[in-house]
């Protein structure tokens, strides 16, 4: 009796794979193993069947490549975070095509921003960067963390596109002197500061004041540099003095004119 339950529980299988009705006896389950129907539908002994559907690489090469793309896509023209449901759309309706083999989330697409985008980027602006003369634009912005960095920007004639290319070199740690910063930044490109032809900044004394500035010292190794100051600190001055020469009652009326029609119903 035991060695009949067993064989029935060994067997069980076999109904399973022929979708075949079978009362659970001994005899049946014999004579439908050796049935036409079950050599036909069942796999043969000692072998497993396997419906494994293998991608074609060149499928694969192009879910990659897409991936890219999109990837680019969100630094350009939104935030990273979007991915995670914009993706679920592409596979949801991009049944036979190669959106459907996407698997692109916002911890993927920040690395392959971080490890395959901006590398390449950084590669193709150097390489297009040498020996051009180039200005340079330069801001500093303090984090939540209370740590400064300087934001630099290199603005050149390239060959290769035949326009004025605006291309990031990084954002710098400002641990010691804007100066040094600077040029180590542009010796890391491989070019030399003897090159700049134009320097952009706000009207920081430490940035363009007159003795031991970044504009000093800059002027000191190109002197052929211009500087050109931001136009919006440079304005933003301009008022400021103009407005301190005038009356208080008359100061006071030209800054709340523009409130006032602010938030007028009527303008």
């Amino acid at each position: 009796m035991y060695g009949s339950k067993r064989l029935l529980m060994d067997r069980r299988h076999l109904i399973v794979n022929c979708a075949t009705n079978i009362l659970p006896r001994i005899n049946n389950l014999s004579n439908h193993e050796k049935s036409e129907k079950r050599k036909w539908r069942a796999p043969l002994q000692g072998q497993t069947q396997l419906s494994v559907i293998k991608t074609p690489r060149y499928d694969m090469d192009k879910v990659k490549a897409i991936e890219l793309q999109i990837a680019v896509s969100m630094t350009c023209h939104c935030v990273v975070r979007i991915i995670d449901n914009l993706s679920k759309f592409m596979v949801a309706h991009g049944h036979g095509s190669t959106l459907e083999l996407i698997d692109l989330h916002r911890n993927k697409c920040a690395c392959l921003i971080r490890n395959i985008i901006l590398p390449a980027l950084k590669t193709d602006l150097i390489d297009d960067f040498q020996n051009k003369k180039y200005a340079i634009i330069t801001d500093e912005s303090t984090d939540i963390s209370a740590e400064k960095h300087l934001c630099m920007v290199v603005r050149f004639l390239s060959d290769r596109r035949k326009k004025l290319v605006t291309g990031y070199i990084g954002l710098i740690l400002v641990q010691k002197k804007m100066f040094s910063l600077i040029d180590e930044g542009i010796k890391r490109c491989g070019q030399s500061l003897a090159d700049c032809i134009g320097f952009a900044t706000d009207g920081a004394s430490n940035m363009v004041g007159c003795n031991n500035s970044v504009w000093s010292r800059l002027k000191a190794v190109s002197p052929f540099c211009m500087q050109l100051k931001c136009s919006c600190h440079s304005l933003a001055l301009c008022i400021q003095y103009a407005v301190s020469t005038l009356p208080l009652n008359i100061g006071f009326l030209l800054s709340e004119i523009p409130s006032w029609f602010h938030h007028s119903e009527l303008r």
